[in-house]
């Protein structure tokens, strides 16, 4: 955003981005001047053109039905009461991202993975996105982009595609093999922590107290006295 003269205007968000047709609500905050008051302008027109998308005098931008030829597309906003008080930002436009119908294997393994999308519109250099984490794109056709990558325990996957210059797809959400609901049970003689665990759990153990020793008397007789009766003399 840059801004012009001793008054401020303050536009928001900055730099977003939107797709074909889709809309943007922008904000303006005006200080010092004696009206609150913007004009929008859109690719350097007032409420914009079918080239560059429209934009009300709300603030709502709608984006163009095709790729501009000026992309990203400069958004004013110009102060009613200071014609020379301005905020500008831009606003970048994408293409409609592709359409995925399925992902293969369904469920998905632990492991390392290839994994087949069926769909509509992949171009190349279209990437993949398994539960946020980008996977190597193998190979990409018209309908069907294979990746490989990594996927550790969970319950499920949820993949999406975006091409060079789109925003992403559909997701889809599949499960993941043997890695929601395995258990263990252990049992611990003599000690602490027995129970069910789920794999990959950390039990700390403890062993049992022993007793305290106790002493008896086996085999004594009764005591004696040590000293001998005075016999009588004779």
């Amino acid at each position: 955003m840059a801004i012009f003269g001793a008054d401020t205007i303050t536009v928001k968000p900055t730099m977003p981005s939107a797709a074909i047709n889709q809309t943007v609500q922008f904000t303006a905050q005006v200080s010092g001047a004696s009206s609150s008051a913007v004009t929008w302008s859109a690719g350097g027109v007032v409420g914009g053109n079918a080239t560059a998308g429209t934009i009300s005098s709300t603030g709502l931008y709608t984006a163009p039905a095709k790729l501009p030829g000026q992309n990203p597309v400069q958004i004013v906003a110009t102060s009613t009461a200071n014609s020379k008080v301005q905020a500008v930002t831009y606003v970048n436009i994408l293409s409609l991202g592709p359409v995925i119908k399925s992902v293969s294997p369904n469920p998905l393994p632990v492991g390392t993975i290839t994994v087949a999308i069926e769909g509509t519109g992949f171009v190349a250099g279209a990437t993949v996105m398994n539960s946020g984490v980008q996977l190597d794109s193998l190979s990409v056709t018209s309908t069907t982009v294979t990746a490989t990558g990594y996927q550790g325990p969970a319950a499920s996957a949820t993949f999406k595609v975006k091409n060079p210059g789109s925003i992403y797809s559909n997701s889809i959400t599949i499960p993941v093999a043997g890695s929601s609901s395995t258990t263990f049970m252990l049992t611990v003689v003599n000690g602490t922590g027995s129970g069910t665990y789920a794999a990959g759990a950390v039990v700390r153990s403890r062993p049992a107290p022993r007793p305290p020793a106790r002493l008896s008397r086996i085999g004594r007789g009764p005591r004696w006295p040590t000293r001998v009766p005075h016999q009588p003399r004779w």
